[in-house]
């Protein structure tokens, strides 16, 4: 095959620009469903939250404006913990960790503990030597399994014992 004959057989200029055409198409509705999907979502996001008339209010987002904290908060498989009032003469309680956060931890209890209450807490199942964690109750609700302790951590453990606690 020479080069004169593959330009006697060249295909009329609209067939050439065909397929193009047909991929930059298709780019196109890819593009319009993603924006009109994230639209929704967004409005569902914002009807959820309620009205948004605080100056302060960033409109990019879409977190809770009932949120207060810093960090994500992160769910798992539960850990189970050993509790002590900040006595260490106290009689050690189990509890298990239901969430967790780079500030704290949502902690699933047998009994009511009261809010402002610190406690000494270290994963059950942890390598000798661990130091306790004090945390401060912040909330606590009455739920199906038991009680649902919110905790803060009153200094941030080191990253090696965080990791112990899911």
């Amino acid at each position: 095959m020479d080069l004169q004959s593959l330009f006697e057989n060249e295909m009329p200029p609209w067939q050439t620009w065909l397929i193009p055409a047909a991929g930059l198409f298709a780019c196109l509705v890819i593009l319009m469903t993603g924006r009109l999907v994230l639209s929704r979502r967004r409005a569902n996001a914002s009807r959820k939250d309620g009205p948004k008339d605080d100056p302060d209010h960033d409109p990019f987002d879409l977190g809770s404006l009932t949120e207060r904290r810093n960090t994500t908060r992160r769910t798992g498989s539960p850990i189970e913990l050993t509790v002590r009032n900040d006595n260490p003469d106290a009689e050690p309680r189990l509890a298990w960790v239901i969430d967790r956060s780079m500030g704290g931890l949502c902690l699933l209890l047998h009994e009511e503990i009261a809010e402002g209450t610190v406690l000494d807490v270290k994963p059950s199942k942890c390598p000798p030597g661990t130091p306790w964690v004090q945390i401060e109750v912040r909330s606590c609700k009455k739920t199906n399994d038991g009680h649902e302790a919110g905790c803060q951590f009153l200094r941030p453990p080191p990253w090696a014992v965080l990791l112990l606690f899911g």
